[in-house]
């Protein structure tokens, strides 16, 4: 008899061991799949949004009108655009001590969605949260793809090209630190990183 209760004792704590590590994981795990969910909806409620739709009128027609569809025309079309936009400068400089020189520099006050600096901005910064999402296992690249088509990869394209231009021009990229610039690596090439592989996988390139 002894022994039985033994035996029972033995197998109520290990159940009740097992429990409560089932109790800790459960607990884990809930929360981290709500705030990715969350983290996916909110880029679903974003693509869904006017000002997304803008963003993505504003840079194909970019690409298409003011570049002719011509990615060698990408950086002195982006900068035209840029300083006329943003500091209302029409004629052409080609550096930062010129445009000192010649022009008393002033913000432009403009909706700031109607500007393609900001459009850039917006999308950039989406796709690489939808790239990161993408690579989680709590949300993954099998929901992305039946969420997202093929034609994404050919703005995130666009969005490549025009970040990698803005980071080797000192008038669209302007170092704040009191450092020495970070290498390429190390500062816009990362998120580029991201926008290359949410466009491989968009595009069918690679299979995960």
């Amino acid at each position: 008899m002894d022994f039985v209760m033994t035996v029972i004792q033995t197998i109520c704590s290990v159940l009740a061991i097992f429990i409560a590590c089932l109790t800790l994981i459960v607990t884990w795990i809930i929360p981290k799949k709500i705030a990715w969910n969350q983290m996916y909806s909110n880029l679903i409620s974003e693509y869904r949004s006017y000002d997304f739709a803008i963003a993505v009128q504003g840079i194909i027609e970019f690409f298409a009108i003011d570049c002719k569809s011509d990615t060698s025309k990408i950086k002195e079309k982006y900068k035209e655009r840029f300083l006329k936009e943003i500091y209302g400068i029409e004629n052409r400089v080609n550096n930062i001590d010129e445009i000192r020189s010649k022009h008393n520099i002033q913000l432009l006050e403009n909706d700031s969605d109607k500007t393609l600096h900001f459009q850039r901005r917006l999308l950039t910064q989406f796709y690489a949260g939808l790239n990161v999402c993408s690579e989680s296992s709590w949300v993954g690249s099998d929901k992305v793809l039946k969420d997202f088509t093929k034609s994404e990869a050919n703005i995130i394209r666009i969005l490549y090209l025009i970040n990698e231009v803005i980071d080797e021009d000192e008038i669209l990229y302007k170092d704040i630190s009191c450092n020495e610039r970070l290498s390429k690596s190390e500062r816009v090439k990362e998120i580029n990183k991201k926008l290359a592989n949410l466009y491989s996988l968009l595009n069918g390139d690679n299979k995960r």
